[in-house]
């Protein structure tokens, strides 16, 4: 047993120092050559780039509403328990619901944050 996680442990050591990565730099000169034509085309994708950024700020907002509605699960679940003699048996089974809802409609709004900065609605 002792000999076969010996084992294990030496190939990923090896297997790791082989399959290191190498850093590549860019030379400067190359940087300072394409620097010129590199501008014109940032200025012309920078309305663009504004554009799908301000798009894509009330996709942010229901993300972040999203992320706080899946907190509502055990606060519904505490209401539902501790809260029922209380008549706070109602408000709890809402909020199971919408802490249940709550990470479907994150994943939705996550998968379509693209459209949103693209289609801007």
């Amino acid at each position: 047993m002792i000999k076969k996680i010996l084992f294990v442990f030496s190939v990923v050591i090896c297997l790791t120092s082989v399959l290191e990565p190498k850093a590549e730099a860019i030379d400067p000169v190359t940087m300072s050559l394409l620097a010129p034509y590199a501008m014109p085309v940032a200025e012309a994708a920078a309305q663009y780039a504004i554009k799908g950024m301000v798009n894509s700020v009330p996709g942010f907002i229901d993300i972040g509403k999203d992320i706080f509605s899946i907190f509502l699960l055990p606060v519904g679940v505490l209401e539902c328990t501790l809260g029922a003699p209380f008549g706070l048996f109602g408000p709890g089974l809402e909020h199971v619901v919408g802490g249940v809802e709550g990470p479907f409609k994150l994943v939705f709004d996550i998968l379509t944050l693209p459209l949103r900065a693209i289609a801007g609605k």
